[in-house]
């Protein structure tokens, strides 16, 4: 029973902490849709913006990898953290000197990701068979083998607006799930029971 309490304690804590932050939630929500209108209404700039914020990324873990590396010359992994630099580096040069040709990449890159994921994902449905809810297994998995077909199958030609544009979903699914929970914790009850 003291269990049950703590629980229910913890659950009012957090429900009355959700009930005095709504207005932030709705702010990131309205902040979120905003960007992910603006990133679907000019995708090729968010496409590029993305690879070449990537490319800083990555040319900053290739000077840490290499700094580390010159810091731990001893280590038996030297010659192994030089050329993870190296590669590093490599790819951040890419990326920063022709980004149009690193969103081409990215892209390609992009659809194997959802044709991997989506047959990983069919095949775990598969295997959950008959367990709750594994149609929503199959669903994502089918969903992502979809999307992966579609960008591949215009590829390199979308390269310059996919990016960009899932991007842009992805900030305007996440705004409005911010501002849904905004309008709950607005409308929570104190008493997490009641």
């Amino acid at each position: 029973m003291v269990v049950d309490s703590m629980n229910i304690t913890g659950k009012a804590a957090s429900v009355e902490a959700m009930r005095a932050a709504w207005g932030w939630f709705l702010a990131m929500g309205i902040i979120l849709i905003t960007l992910g209108i603006v990133a679907i209404g000019v995708p090729i700039a968010v496409s590029v913006t993305m690879t070449v914020f990537l490319g800083i990324i990555v040319f900053i873990a290739a000077a840490v990898q290499l700094i580390h590396a010159i810091a731990a010359h001893r280590w038996g992994g030297f010659f192994l953290h030089i050329l993870g630099a190296a590669i590093y580096g490599i790819f951040a040069i890419a990326l920063l000197g022709d980004p149009e040709r690193g969103v081409t990449a990215l892209t390609l890159l992009l659809a194997m990701y959802f044709l991997i994921s989506g047959f990983f994902k069919i095949l775990l449905a598969i295997i959950s068979h008959g367990t709750p809810n594994w149609g929503w297994i199959l669903f994502s998995g089918l969903v992502n083998l979809v999307l992966g077909a579609l960008i591949w199958s215009q590829w390199p030609g979308n390269s310059n607006w996919v990016i960009g544009l899932l991007v842009g979903i992805e900030l305007l699914l996440g705004g409005w799930a911010m501002l849904m929970l905004s309008i709950a914790a607005r409308s929570a009850p104190a008493d997490p029971a009641g």
